[in-house]
């Protein structure tokens, strides 16, 4: 055998051994990489599955980037992927950016960001920049899938709503003398009246703190059809730019459905009509999109890509891997699967929890247990419940909204009426919580003066020092409720502030509204506070409780939070019977399965 001939042949077998080691390693990357990453999966999955007609479509996403990813199998079977050693910087700023937003800024949308940023640095440093741009769209779209906070969404969503809410009156005056009703519009509630007199039970198109909630999807929808009917930039872009105004439109259709079968029967304009009806517009969403493709296609033919299909008869194979991308991906491997042994083992030993359990009061009350009267106060007409679909964009069904009037007021004729509303949350991942600055807004009202912060004067003279909480975690006050019940304040009640707001709905009447967070023992009347207070990494547990007092009989933001602290003063310990006992959480005595019970102390 010729020398030549040697040489061919272990070049061959070196090739060989490449081909058949590389696509193990890139294996073995995936899972290095699943494992780092896994607590934002399981979160992400969770989450998905809690709000599937939101979220639902994160578990297509994957499906999609794979089936981008197939479809490239031919080019990808003519490149050489070689290490390219500068993408490692893109891998440590994702793996670094993770830590970050893991263990101190605790956000979830910024950790899948991160993730994916560690993913392109993956494929850039272990398979070279030929193979990254063949991958680089099925790995951004995988990007569709993350969670947007909701602060975000909510900016975002609102104005679109407000103008869908105007988009569905329209078409409904248009369809009124067919159908035989006339609409008014008020804010986000749509109000119908059938031609013999019958008022239709007030449609609420903002469903709450909702927005336009599928907006993502519409996109999800959008970046699909685009990246799979064009090969070109512009095209896709064009058709990505449609989502916005598709999902606009598609929303006013939903609602003028809604609208209609409210004539027929105004149960099913509630409930889980909402949701059915917008995942069936869809379907004609997803045939708009194609159809401006075509459109596109027809009016500016697509070049022709030769090199997009393999010679008929060529056999597929994997990209052919040289020594260094061999190199690359135990190097990647490696790295990832040290960040995340050292994760995972450095959280638990530091004594952080990245899930937060859930928790509910050890007492079982729920705040519509609250008592109907007071000292100076008393429950004026029925407590408010809302629909379905608002409870499910509330977020939780433990709440309460009731108006309470004062007993002796000043000018009998022109008593003071004050709405409290309290919601109990637990079990969240990444929180914003639902506040008047947005919702009334979302709802149609305009925001007056900024916001301010006024100090509640709550009664003191009930409080006493608790001696049985322990030097590290006090001083902390208990307060007696009227039945005799002691019940623990929250750390320094005595500086809870009210988040006031003012609304003008008419020349001469305002409402006012104030708000504070009660969060994992803490207080705060901060909405971005209560992730600091309840997403602490030290604790197990998470829950927050929202208290707002709202009231249009007010003159101004400063008599509304003395009014409101009159009556948290004589409501206070009730409130926070319906909350856990913090102090007995993070002593270990509850939950029965506390983790740190093997460390607590006897039961008092």
């Amino acid at each position: 055998m010729t020398t030549q001939t040697v040489a061919t042949t272990t070049g061959h077998d070196s090739r060989a051994a490449t081909g058949r080691l590389g696509p193990l390693l890139v294996g073995a990357a995936m899972v290095a990489f699943i494992a780092l990453y896994w607590e934002w999966i399981f979160r992400q999955g969770t989450f998905s599955v809690k709000h599937i007609e939101d979220w639902g479509h994160a578990f297509v996403i994957p499906l999609i980037s794979l089936y981008l990813l197939w479809r490239q199998r031919h080019k990808l079977a003519r490149v050489e992927a070689r290490a390219f050693w500068p993408g490692l910087s893109l891998v440590l700023l994702g793996i670094g950016c993770y830590v970050f937003f893991l263990l101190s800024v605790s956000n979830h949308m910024l950790q899948g960001a991160a993730m994916i940023t560690t993913l392109f640095g993956v494929v850039l440093t272990a398979m070279g920049p030929d193979v990254l741009r063949l991958a680089a769209v099925p790995v951004l779209f995988l990007a569709l899938g993350i969670t947007i906070s909701e602060a975000i969404m909510i900016n975002l969503t609102f104005p679109l709503q407000l103008l869908a809410s105007k988009g569905s009156w329209i078409i409904l005056n248009l369809l009124g003398p067919i159908f035989g009703y006339t609409v008014d519009l008020d804010g986000n509630t749509l109000s119908m009246i059938t031609s013999a007199g019958v008022e239709i039970p007030p449609l609420n198109i903002a469903e709450a703190c909702s927005g336009m909630r599928m907006l993502v999807a519409f996109f999800a929808l959008a970046a699909a059809v685009a990246v799979l009917g064009s090969a070109d930039w512009w095209r896709r872009v064009a058709v990505i730019l449609l989502a916005a105004p598709v999902a606009l439109f598609m929303n006013m259709i939903r609602v003028t459905v809604l609208g209609l079968i409210s004539l027929i029967d105004p149960n099913l304009a509630h409930g889980d009509t909402h949701m059915i009806i917008g995942t069936i517009l869809l379907v004609p969403s997803l045939a708009l999109f194609m159809g401006v493709v075509w459109a596109l296609n027809k009016a500016a033919p697509e070049r022709v890509d030769d090199q997009a299909a393999a010679p008929t008869g060529t056999p597929l194979r994997p990209p052919t891997f040289r020594t260094s991308a061999i190199a690359g991906l135990i190097a990647m491997t490696l790295t990832i699967g040290v960040a995340a042994g050292g994760v995972h083992t450095l959280v638990p030993l530091m004594g952080l929890h990245l899930r937060k359990m859930p928790i509910e009061p050890a007492s079982g009350l729920a705040l519509t247990s609250l008592p109907e009267e007071t000292e100076h106060w008393v429950k004026h007409g029925s407590d408010r419940r809302e629909p379905a679909e608002i409870e499910e964009q509330l977020g939780t069904s433990n709440y309460i909204t009731r108006v309470y009037r004062q007993r002796d007021p000043a000018d009998p004729a022109k008593p003071k009426f004050i709405e409290l509303h309290a919601a109990y949350y637990t079990g969240m991942i990444d929180t914003v919580p639902h506040v008047p600055e947005r919702c009334f807004v979302g709802g149609g009202l305009q925001l007056g003066t900024s916001p301010r912060s006024m100090p509640l004067n709550l009664d003191q003279s009930r409080w006493v020092l608790d001696p049985d909480v322990p030097e590290d975690l006090g001083p902390i006050y208990r307060v007696r409720t009227p039945d005799g019940q002691r019940v623990r304040l929250p750390r320094q009640p005595e500086n809870i502030r009210l988040r006031v707001s003012e609304y003008p709905v008419s020349e001469d009447r305002n409402i006012y509204a104030g708000y504070f967070f009660v969060a994992n023992g803490g207080h705060t009347e901060s909405a971005n506070g209560v992730r600091l207070l309840a997403f602490k990494l030290q604790d197990d547990y998470a829950y927050y409780l929202k208290i707002q007092c709202t009231s249009s009989s007010v003159e101004s933001g400063e008599e509304l939070t003395e009014l409101s602290s009159e009556l948290l003063s004589e409501l206070i310990g009730d409130i926070l019977r319906c909350v856990p006992d913090w102090i007995d959480v993070q002593t270990g005595i509850y939950p029965p399965d506390n983790p740190r019970r093997s460390e607590a102390p006897a039961p008092r």
